[in-house]
C-alpha cells in the first residue's frame, strides 16, 4: 500500500471493471493501406496492401511478457492490434490481448553507428492500414518507411536530406517528417516528396484539421507555427522573444503558445538558473491571429495543460487556471514553493495534481474541481507520480518500481502493485508496462498479471 492508505471499496472496483470492454488509448482507422505506385529511387513496385487482419494471429493463452526495447512513442494500439518497434529497428504486430506475434519486419540497420552513438528509439504512426516508421530519438538514417499494417510488407521507403528525422505524423493522404532544417510533406501512398518547408528544429508535430502544428527554432530563439497540410505553406508563426523553451497546447479552435524564460545569476559564488516572466499567446485557428497575450511570472511550459475551457499552468508560486478564450484568471492555488515542478492530468471533471516538492514529508496528490479549483480530496503519496488517465473513476500513477491506481471519486488507493516498468499504454481492461527490455500486460482492475 502507499503510505499506509487502505484501498477503496469493492463498489469502486466493480465500477472500474464495467469499462473493461472499451479502449482508452486507441487510434482510429479501419480501411486498407493505400498505394500501388512505383518508388523510382528504389526501382520496385509499392506493395498492394490488404485490409486489417480479421482475427488473432493464433488463439491460446497470453504469452506476456514480450520483447520490447522502445519508448512510449514506439507503441501504437489500433482496434485489437498492438504495433511496436525497438532499438533493433524491427516493427511487429501482436494481438493486443494475447501478445501473440502476427508478423515482424526488420527495416534495416540504419547506417553504422559507432559504440558511442545513442540507440535509436523509433516513432510509429498507424493510420488507414499503414504503419509509418521513422524519427524518434537517435535516428541514424534520415529515413521514413511505410509498412502494410496487415502483413508487415514494405510499401515504400524515403530517405530525406538532413541526415536525421526527429518526428513523423500523418493527416489524411499526407505524411510529414521533420529534420534538423526542414519539414517534408510526403505522399502516404508512395512516399513521394510533395513539399518542403524550411523549419529549423521542428518538433512536437500535431495534426489539427488541415494544419500541422509544431514547435520550431526559427526565431529568437523559439516559437510555434502552423503549416498547411497539402502545400506546406506557413499559415501562421509566432515567436516568443527571449524564450528558453516553447510548448503549445491545442483545444478546439485555440492554440496556446507558451514560452518559458530564464537567466543565470551569481549566488554564493555559484551560477544558478533563475526564472523570469514568461509569456502565453493564444491564437485562433479560425482567423490565424493572436486572440490574447499574457505575461506571467516564471512559467513551467512543459507542465501546462488545456481542457474544460481552461488553460492550467504553474506560474511563479501559484498554479493558475486561465479562461481559454480570454486569458483572464479563473482561479489559482499556491504551489509548495516557487516554480515547483508539477504533474497534472484531467480526468472525470477533476484536475489531478501531483507536486514534486514534498510537503510534511509526503508528495501530495490533489483532486481539484477543474472549473473552480476547489479541493475535492488529497492523497499523501510516497513519491512523485507520473499520472495517466484510466477508465472512468480511476487514474494510474507510475511510481518507481510500482504502479498505483487511484479512485478519482474519493482520492483513495484502489491497488498498488509492482510492475516490470512504467505503464506505457492502456486499452480497456489491460495496462501495458515496459522496462526497455520487455512489455508486460496487467489487469487494470487489480494490478495483477493479465491472463486473458
Amino acid at each position: 500500500m502507499d503510505g499506509g492508505l487502505v484501498p477503496s471499496s469493492g463498489m469502486t472496483r466493480r465500477s472500474f471493471a464495467l469499462w473493461s470492454t472499451f479502449s482508452v488509448c486507441s487510434l482510429a482507422g479501419a480501411s486498407g493501406c493505400l498505394g500501388d505506385s512505383d518508388v523510382a529511387e528504389k526501382d520496385r513496385s509499392a506493395h498492394r496492401c490488404p485490409s486489417w487482419p480479421k482475427s488473432s494471429a493464433s488463439p491460446g493463452a497470453p504469452v506476456w511478457p514480450v520483447p520490447f526495447t522502445g519508448l512510449r512513442e514506439s507503441l501504437s494500439l489500433t482496434n485489437t492490434w498492438l504495433f511496436g518497434a525497438g532499438t533493433d529497428r524491427a516493427v511487429w504486430l501482436r494481438d493486443a490481448r494475447s501478445g501473440r506475434l502476427r508478423w515482424r519486419t526488420p527495416v534495416g540497420k540504419g547506417g553504422s553507428p559507432d559504440k558511442d552513438s545513442q540507440p535509436h528509439y523509433p516513432q510509429l504512426v498507424v493510420a488507414k492500414g499503414q504503419v509509418l516508421f521513422g524519427g524518434g530519438t537517435g535516428d541514424p538514417t534520415g529515413e521514413v518507411v511505410a509498412l502494410c499494417a496487415a502483413d508487415g510488407k514494405e510499401m515504400w521507403r524515403r530517405t530525406l536530406p538532413g541526415m536525421q528525422v526527429s518526428e513523423i505524423a500523418r493527416s489524411g493522404d499526407v505524411a510529414v517528417a521533420a529534420t534538423q532544417k526542414s519539414v517534408f510533406g510526403l505522399s502516404a501512398s508512395t512516399g513521394e516528396i510533395l513539399w518542403q518547408t524550411e523549419v529549423f528544429q521542428g518538433r512536437m508535430i500535431e495534426v489539427h484539421g488541415e494544419t500541422f502544428i509544431l514547435v520550431h527554432g526559427n526565431g529568437d530563439p523559439f516559437g510555434a507555427m502552423g503549416l498547411d497540410r497539402k502545400t506546406g505553406k506557413v499559415i501562421w508563426s509566432e515567436n516568443i522573444r527571449g524564450a528558453n523553451s516553447v510548448e503549445f497546447r491545442v483545444a478546439g479552435n485555440l492554440v496556446h503558445v507558451i514560452g518559458s524564460r530564464g537567466t543565470y545569476e551569481e549566488m554564493g559564488g555559484m551560477t544558478v538558473p533563475v526564472g523570469v516572466p514568461g509569456e502565453v499567446r493564444t491564437l485562433s485557428t479560425k482567423s490565424n491571429r493572436v486572440q490574447w497575450t499574457q505575461t506571467l511570472q516564471p512559467l513551467d511550459a512543459d507542465s501546462s495543460l488545456v481542457g474544460d475551457s481552461f488553460l492550467y499552468l504553474p506560474s511563479g508560486d501559484r498554479l493558475l487556471a486561465l479562461h481559454s478564450d480570454t486569458g483572464k484568471m479563473a482561479w489559482s492555488i499556491p504551489l509548495p514553493e516557487p516554480e515547483a515542478p508539477t504533474v497534472m492530468v484531467l480526468h472525470d471533471g477533476l484536475l489531478i495534481v501531483n507536486f514534486t516538492i514534498p510537503i510534511d514529508g509526503a508528495h501530495p496528490v490533489l483532486g481539484l474541481d477543474a472549473k473552480t479549483g476547489k479541493e475535492r480530496w488529497r492523497l499523501k503519496a510516497e513519491s512523485t507520480y507520473e499520472l495517466i488517465s484510466g477508465p472512468p473513476g480511476a487514474v494510474l500513477a507510475n511510481a518507481g518500481s510500482k504502479v498505483v491506481a487511484i479512485d478519482t471519486t474519493v482520492g483513495e488507493v484502489i491497488w498498488s502493485a509492482p510492475m516490470k516498468g512504467a505503464v506505457q499504454i492502456i486499452a480497456g481492461d489491460v495496462a501495458y508496462a515496459g522496462n526497455m527490455e520487455e512489455l508486460t500486460a496487467y489487469d487494470i482492475t487489480t494490478g495483477d498479471l493479465f491472463y486473458g
